[in-house]
């Protein structure tokens, strides 16, 4: 049975908004937990990837904090990403973001990118089109 909502109990926000980023984010969620066997490895790939991205370390304690687990359960789970080849122990015995986890996952990040982008095109947001690539520079 439906329920109606007012502007004032969704803030504003348009239902439609709401129900297609749930969909997606739901989406996100069952692909992770395929990928990587539960929502907590996904969030601890994902938080690493991030780290990475940027440039900057992770903390074990910090990410232990943020996700919500022991650091020493993190420190499990981090071997067990090594192993499965979606995170690096470094030769300083530090743990980043795996080469291999880049080469499987830009084009799943680029596809999650495409099915947000169609889903606020359903919600009425204009026009949403990645931007153009660059071409790499040919060496003369």
């Amino acid at each position: 049975m439906p329920t109606a909502f007012t502007d004032a109990q969704l803030h504003g926000v348009p239902p439609v908004e709401i129900e297609l980023v749930s969909e997606v984010l739901n989406d996100a969620d069952y692909d992770h937990q395929i990928t990587f066997g539960d929502l907590i490895n996904g969030a601890i790939v994902r938080n690493f990837k991030a780290a990475r991205l940027k440039g900057r370390p992770v903390s074990v304690r910090g990410l232990a904090r943020v996700i919500g687990i022991q650091p020493s359960t993190l420190r499990r789970r981090n071997d067990h990403l090594v192993e499965a080849g979606w995170l690096e122990r470094m030769s300083d015995g530090s743990v980043r973001y795996s080469q291999q986890s880049f080469d499987f996952g830009a084009p799943a990040s680029r596809a999650m990118m495409h099915r947000f982008a169609a889903s606020l095109q359903k919600a009425g947001w204009v026009d949403f089109r990645p931007p153009p690539t660059e071409t790499p520079a040919v060496p003369r």
